[in-house]
């Protein structure tokens, strides 16, 4: 009892001492129909840790992506543009419908010794990857907490069992498609050849 007293003790600290999100960014901002942005998706803990914690990890998560007017540059099973200091590894699935579905361990510096060049202090890639547009108009990447999933932040202290925070997911980016200035200009011709025909 005393021991299970303790580790909600430890949890309450953890949730209320530090503060766990997800970033999703996407770059350039603008781009042509047919051309590709980068999304990046990034997570972040800030705060200060239990007493004798000695690692944080960001553990277990799972996250569904998806795109509106867009094309994800993700294959099947693809974990190359993953983290690739994930303990206990990371995957990448097709939904059969243009979203993907990625799972992985933990991101972590434990102890100083297992994945020592992830600092936590700043915020920790979990993946990286290629969208290309559609349409004129915007294109939106979204990101979700996967369905019976939560992404956690764990706390790894010396003498006790990891305390985590979980956290649900929902953000997104979006990118304007705008035509080229070789396609407004032939638009812009062919509304002069149309009013000519007119006369």
């Amino acid at each position: 009892m005393k021991n299970a007293i303790a580790i909600a003790a430890v949890a309450g600290i953890a949730s209320a001492a530090t503060a766990q999100s997800i970033s999703v960014t996407a770059a350039p901002s603008t781009i042509n129909p047919g051309e590709s942005y980068t999304v990046t998706i990034t997570a972040d803990s800030t705060g200060v840790a239990p007493s004798g914690a000695n690692g944080v990890a960001f553990a277990g998560f799972g996250l569904t992506i998806s795109v509106d007017n867009g094309t994800i540059g993700l294959a099947d099973g693809d974990t190359s543009s993953l983290n690739s200091s994930y303990l206990l590894g990371g995957d990448v699935s097709a939904n059969g419908d243009g979203s993907f579905e990625i799972v992985g361990g933990q991101a972590a510096n434990l102890f100083g010794l297992l994945n020592p060049g992830i600092d936590l202090s700043t915020s920790v890639q979990i993946i990286s990857f290629e969208v290309t547009g559609a349409a004129e108009g915007l294109s939106t990447v979204s990101v979700v907490t996967g369905e019976g999933r939560a992404f956690g932040a764990a706390w790894f202290p010396d003498s006790q069992a990891g305390a985590s925070v979980e956290l649900q997911v929902s953000e997104s980016a979006t990118v304007e498609i705008v035509p080229t200035p070789a396609a407004v200009g032939l638009l812009g011709l062919g509304g002069l050849v149309a009013a000519r025909r007119r006369r």
